[in-house]
């Protein structure tokens, strides 16, 4: 926290239904279909009159001494109420060939569209620019299993981002941008049996991740967007090791370990942006080049029959 913020407000409520379809052997025997979706009607307001600036005691000062009557804000004078329009799908179809093979497809779908009106200023242009965006990450993967010792699971995604923007060329003027991001990534798990009381497990995955609502156009109080964002791309490489101890016959403990590599690529992070003319600050999301992250975790476990278990875990990360 660098700046003092004292009469601003934030304030908004949820108006979601949800829908949720699960089916079994659909149409024949061993497709499962499973359908999730929630969409917000809700509505937000970000709310600044109070024409004073505040010091971290709680007490203030006008904001114009010359004038302590002038209206105002702590940053801008606004009261800008909006609805954030967004939606999310989620559905998934699984298919056993058999006991030992199955294939899985699923598909993620999230929509955004803000549109609101500042009460102070009905006609401001920049609230008539569109704020929207519509991302679509599909799944497509093969899973085999043979005499319950070795399961391995192989799969793609096709990550795609389409929206509309706006950039600043010079004061209250616009030019529209597009969003347009397509990518392709995937991956490799599989899981071995030693014996009954130990497993070995790794995986590899290029993954991506694409900029949130958030980061692309802010969220009209503290955070301004950033529509050049370009999505994060990572290798990502995880090994892992599964104990079962068997202590006596109705005790037990389970020991995990496992070991992560992350390279990450255009890595999104916030920063706190310049003063503005107002002597504020806002946070703003950028790419990093590079991050590199290792790390080791350990979980451990002990069980009492079915009736009581306590555990802890550590993790070193660099």
């Amino acid at each position: 926290m660098e700046d003092v913020y004292g009469g601003r407000e934030s304030q908004g409520n949820i108006v979601q239904p949800t829908f949720k379809y699960i089916k079994r052997n659909l149409l024949t025997a061993g497709l499962d279909v499973t359908i999730n979706a929630r969409y917000n009607f809700g509505t937000e307001r970000s709310l600044d009159t109070v024409p004073r600036r505040f010091t971290w005691t709680g007490e203030s000062i006008p904001k114009n001494p010359k004038d302590p009557n002038a209206p105002g804000g702590e940053n801008d004078l606004t009261d800008y109420r909006y609805k954030n329009n967004n939606g999310n799908l989620t559905a998934n179809i699984s298919y056993a060939i058999n006991k030992n093979n199955s294939i899985m497809i699923n598909h993620l779908l999230t929509t955004f569209d803000r549109k609101g009106k500042d009460h102070y200023y009905p006609d401001l242009e920049v609230n008539k620019l569109p704020r929207k965006t519509i991302k679509n990450i599909t799944g497509i993967g093969y899973r085999t299993s043979i005499l319950d010792r070795w399961d391995a699971n192989i799969f793609l995604k096709n990550y795609n981002q389409n929206g509309k923007y706006f950039n600043e060329l010079e004061k209250e003027t616009y030019e529209n941008v597009e969003i347009s991001i397509n990518k392709i990534g995937y991956g490799l798990a599989t899981s071995y049996f030693l014996n009954p009381d130990i497993q070995l497990k790794a995986s590899y995955e290029k993954a991506y991740r694409l900029p949130d609502n958030t980061e692309l156009f802010g969220d009209a109080i503290n955070i301004s967007g950033n529509p050049g964002l370009r999505p994060e791309s990572s290798d990502n490489i995880n090994l892992g090791l599964s104990y079962a101890l068997k202590l006596q016959k109705n005790q037990q403990i389970i020991i995990d370990a496992n070991y992560i590599f992350r390279n990450a690529k255009d890595f999104i992070r916030q920063y706190v942006g310049p003063l503005s003319s107002n002597n504020k600050r806002e946070l703003k999301s950028a790419n990093l080049r590079s991050v590199r992250n290792n790390s080791v975790d350990i979980n451990l476990k002990y069980y009492f029959k079915n009736l009581f278990s306590v555990g802890g875990n550590m993790t070193y990360q660099t």
